[in-house]
């Protein structure tokens, strides 16, 4: 799988230590890519030939929450007639990745969140290391929030990008969101804090692939 650094970074060829600069392109495994595009250390076009979906695949779809053309046209001829969806229920396929296209995510780990849903209920992307709960939403909604989790000095979820199992958590996690007012970040807080799924967390990059030009994320 053909890749682009984004920073300088030696990596092992056929065996031998082979130094690459920012802007330099190599075939790596797919393994090793996603690997070095999850840290934002690479970054990749080749999103068709990762396997986001295959053309009998029924059990993994998107649900698109808002701005469906904008994420059609981005994902183009990946996305298959019964791999997307803008109606209720969200969790009509085994794996569902919740989606408000206002946002462009690294497509790059689709693949790799399909495969953590086999052990995660639920994968969230960071919204930031730096914006905490306290710093969103309005005084009601912090009000709220604080009475439930305590403590609003805590990192938030960009939920417009959510990685949902379907089970009977993940059905009384997204009923217990719905169900919450306000800022739709704090009310996810609420929802988590509720109903307790299984969570991972990832990078802000996964939501965002323009956070890693923002932020200084730590390295693996």
């Amino acid at each position: 799988m053909w890749i682009q650094f984004r920073t300088s970074k030696m990596l092992y060829i056929a065996g031998k230590p082979t130094q690459f600069r920012a802007g330099d392109w190599c075939d790596v495994g797919k393994s090793v890519a996603l690997r070095l595009i999850e840290t934002g250390e690479a970054t990749t076009t080749d999103i068709t030939k990762l396997a986001v979906f295959t053309t009998s695949d029924v059990d993994r779809g998107i649900f698109f929450a808002a701005n469906k053309d904008r994420g059609m046209s981005i994902l183009g001829r990946i996305l298959g007639p019964a791999n997307w969806s803008t109606e209720l229920p969200i969790l009509r396929w085994l794996k569902t990745m919740y989606w408000d296209a206002s946002t462009v995510p690294a497509l790059e780990v689709i693949p790799t969140a399909w495969d953590l849903l086999d052990r995660w209920e639920v994968v969230a992307p960071l919204l930031s290391y730096d914006t905490l709960a306290k710093d969103i939403g309005t005084p009601e909604d912090r009000a709220l929030t604080e009475a439930l989790i305590l403590d609003l000095r805590v990192p938030v979820y960009d939920t417009r990008v959510i990685f949902l199992r379907k089970c009977q958590a993940i059905e009384d996690l997204m009923a217990a969101w719905a169900g919450e007012p306000g800022d739709r970040r704090l009310a996810f807080m609420r929802a988590l804090w509720t109903v307790k799924p299984l969570i991972l967390s990832t990078p802000a990059t996964w939501a965002d692939r323009g956070a890693h030009d923002r932020e200084k994320w730590p390295r693996k």
